[in-house]
């Protein structure tokens, strides 16, 4: 069963105890705080060492108040494109550059398309 607690004298750091199958007992460090910008809760893992997670967590922190938080990265640019068979004939048709999105984006935006 995990039991997440809060680490004492560490704001925002959360270890997370748990069992394996082989039945040894283990923990990972999380740092949830919310996002100065976008006002979201964020959950970063920061793995099973104490110190080098208060380590992180302080960069993870520091990088939110500057307001250049992991979630405000730009994407890359990439080139796709969609091959289509027709009668034995291969149409390609290109699409200008676009970042990469979500499956949410994808969905949820329509494409404009040139031969």
């Amino acid at each position: 069963m995990d039991q997440i607690k809060r680490v004492k004298r560490v704001p925002h750091l959360y270890e997370r105890c748990y069992q394996t199958a082989a039945g040894e007992r283990r923990s990972k460090y999380y740092g949830i705080f919310t996002c100065k910008l976008k006002r979201k809760r964020r959950v970063f893992p920061l793995g099973g060492n104490l110190e080098a997670a208060k380590e992180a967590l302080a960069l993870l922190l520091a990088d939110n108040i500057k307001g250049n938080g992991k979630d405000l990265m730009p994407r890359e640019n990439t080139r796709k494109g969609v091959t289509l068979f027709l009668n034995g004939r291969t149409n390609t048709l290109r699409r200008k550059w676009t970042r990469k999105n979500t499956p949410a984006e994808s969905s949820a935006r329509n494409y404009h398309t040139r031969c």
